[in-house]
């Protein structure tokens, strides 16, 4: 058992239609304009 339960209610916004790909993209261009280096090290799925 994984520990998770089902979704029951999926809101329908903005973020939610973001892949998982594209949020990484898109908090690691925020992190570059505050000045961070940012390195990807890997792809982020579990």
């Amino acid at each position: 058992m994984s520990g998770f339960q089902p979704v029951r209610f999926r809101q329908d916004d903005a973020l939610t239609r973001v892949s998982w790909q594209e949020f990484e993209r898109l908090v690691a261009e925020h992190f570059r304009q505050q000045g961070y280096e940012v390195e990807h090290t890997g792809t982020g799925k579990g």
